[in-house]
């Protein structure tokens, strides 16, 4: 059986163009369906590469330009500006699919960038990734300095940690932002 890994992805900086792209990524052929599962998740955001859906599923293919060999899920949160998606993946983070996920919405929304905050459920590792306008960066905590396998039974070692993860990824939103900050100050200089 495949460790679960959790990924929570937000979605920043979107204009209603990007945010109606995302609500049809996630969009339930189902109406029972909770979740958007792999072939969909795929095909909406890798421009139909699996025509006939789950009947085309390559588990390499999936593995090499998403991350991991399956995930699904669905969206949490839709509001303008913030995008918040909760999937779960074998294994493995989908770093590919995020990637791709950011260069389809910056077409039709320049300042959107993408953060997924991510866990292995048996704590085998966690850490975040960011990408962005000129940036894509993934870190990953050490989870043997955490003593991890201690989580389970104690609260304020696994709050310590998510404690350090987010400050570790407010940290690299703010390097982001500043760098962002930095291009428009050099746009702004004159010419000599």
């Amino acid at each position: 059986m495949a460790n679960h890994v959790s990924n929570y992805i937000v979605i920043h900086g979107a204009n209603s163009q990007a945010v109606k792209m995302v609500r049809e990524i996630f969009r339930q052929e189902n109406p029972d369906d909770s979740e958007v599962w792999t072939a969909d998740l795929v095909n909406r955001v890798f421009d139909n590469v699996w025509p006939k859906g789950e009947e085309d599923y390559d588990r390499n293919w999936v593995e090499e330009n998403c991350g991991a060999k399956w995930f699904h899920g669905y969206l949490e949160s839709d509001e303008e500006d913030y995008l918040q998606l909760n999937l779960e993946s074998a294994w493995s983070p989908v770093r590919g699919w995020v990637q791709r996920l950011y260069e389809v919405l910056s077409q039709v929304s320049p300042d959107v960038w993408i953060t997924n905050k991510f866990e292995d459920e048996g704590y085998g590792f966690a850490g975040f990734m960011l990408v962005g306008k000129e940036w894509i960066n993934e870190e990953c905590m050490e989870m043997d300095e955490w003593e991890a396998e201690k989580f389970f039974e104690d609260d304020n070692l696994r709050d310590s940690f998510y404690e350090e993860l987010n400050r570790l990824m407010e940290e690299e939103e703010a390097a982001y932002l500043s760098s962002l900050e930095d291009e428009d100050t050099a746009l702004e200089l004159p010419i000599i």
